[in-house]
């Protein structure tokens, strides 16, 4: 009665074991770090400061260039909720 216990325990903890290691390897999928390389578009013109939408929400950005409504951008960063992107390249 022991040994099958025992074994029905242990087969059960690596079980547990084994899914927890693989969920840890999985790509995060919330967060600001889930951002982090999605391509955004730009709600409008802007420079510097401006509007865009990413996974289906709008966010307030920072671009170093010029923007054009409705452009293609590249997320490199999350600062609270503000984001930094980039043009992307065609």
């Amino acid at each position: 009665l022991i040994a099958v216990v025992s074994l029905t325990t242990a087969t059960l903890v690596m079980g547990v074991l084994h899914f927890a290691l693989k969920a840890r390897k999985r790509p995060q999928v919330s967060g600001g770090e889930s951002l982090l390389g999605e391509v955004a578009v730009a709600l409008e013109d802007f420079e510097g400061r401006g509007r865009v939408r990413v996974q289906g929400e709008v966010w307030n950005a920072h671009c170093e260039t010029p923007v054009h409504q409705n452009a293609p951008l590249v997320v490199e960063a999350v600062a609270g909720l503000n984001l930094k992107v980039r043009a992307k390249e065609p």
